[in-house]
């Protein structure tokens, strides 16, 4: 009975853990796999954090963003267009555990993210949907702040 006992506690624990959603994807014959799972809280809205100023309001604005949701959807916006939808995720290992290089400030990882829709740039649609691009996100303990391009971020 003691055996089963300890088969029962081993497999109940077991359950608990909490893995890592890791999603394959292909880009140019290269498979990479991604999570929104880095240990971390990554989502939120990456504001323009020394803002981009607008010549024709003579305003300073908080865009371009970025906007991370749980469910490895978002936004995205680049300079001077409107924001559209996306899917996200961080480079991975297969097993879940996230890809870094760490530094002497904090940590370094590889944002993948794919538009879902056209960016609107002075009233046209422009650059390409469905086609996975990298950006780098890093995360500074001192600061504590997490940084997309290294202009947006968000605090942590």
């Amino acid at each position: 009975m003691k055996p089963l006992n300890f088969i029962f506690i081993v497999l109940f624990c077991s359950t608990t853990i909490s893995i890592a959603q890791v999603t394959k994807i292909n880009i140019e014959d290269e498979v990479y796999f991604i999570t929104t799972d880095i240990g971390y809280n990554l989502v939120g809205e990456y504001l323009n954090e020394n803002g981009s100023y607008d010549y024709k309001t003579n305003t300073t604005s908080t865009e371009p963003i970025a906007v991370l949701n749980a469910d490895g959807t978002g936004l995205w916006q680049n300079y001077g267009t409107s924001k559209g939808k996306m899917i996200w995720g961080i480079e991975c290992n297969e097993d879940g555990t996230p890809k870094k290089i760490e530094t002497q400030y904090g940590a370094v990882y590889i944002l993948w993210y794919m538009k879902k829709e056209k960016l609107i740039f002075n009233g046209k649609p422009e650059g390409t949907v469905d086609e996975w691009d990298a950006v780098q996100l890093s995360i500074n303990f001192d600061k504590k702040k997490i940084y997309i391009l290294g202009e947006r971020s968000k605090a942590y």
